[in-house]
């Protein structure tokens, strides 16, 4: 079955075949086991990537040095032009919340 536009088959609709009616849809809802099938395929998918670098179990991940003297030095030296476009973006975005956040009063006067 074909729908002609974007829309869903709803119940009572004409089925037709070459311009004459052959039948009714008779349900237009979605399977109600579409959802069910799909969050259990994520929740697959999520399993085996979550578990695929812990099957052998020895591998020993690299020891990172996770201390502010460290970041600080890798966002200087290693992201600096990411890092000052970052810091250009935020200013934007603040003088922008300002201007749009300005209310003008009309009609009081400050006397």
């Amino acid at each position: 079955m074909e729908m002609v536009d974007k829309a869903v088959a709803r119940h009572g609709y004409p089925v037709l075949k070459d311009g004459r009616v052959i039948g009714t849809v008779t349900s237009g809802a979605k399977s109600p086991m579409l959802d069910a099938f799909l969050a259990l395929v994520l929740v697959g998918v999520f399993g085996y990537l979550l578990l695929q670098n812990n099957v052998g179990g020895t591998a020993l991940s690299p020891m990172v040095d996770a201390s502010p003297q460290a970041l600080g030095m890798v966002l200087f030296q290693s992201y600096v032009f990411p890092f000052q476009v970052t810091g250009v973006l935020l200013l934007a975005a603040i003088i922008g919340v300002v201007i749009f956040g300005h209310t003008k009063k009309r009609g009081k006067t400050n006397a």
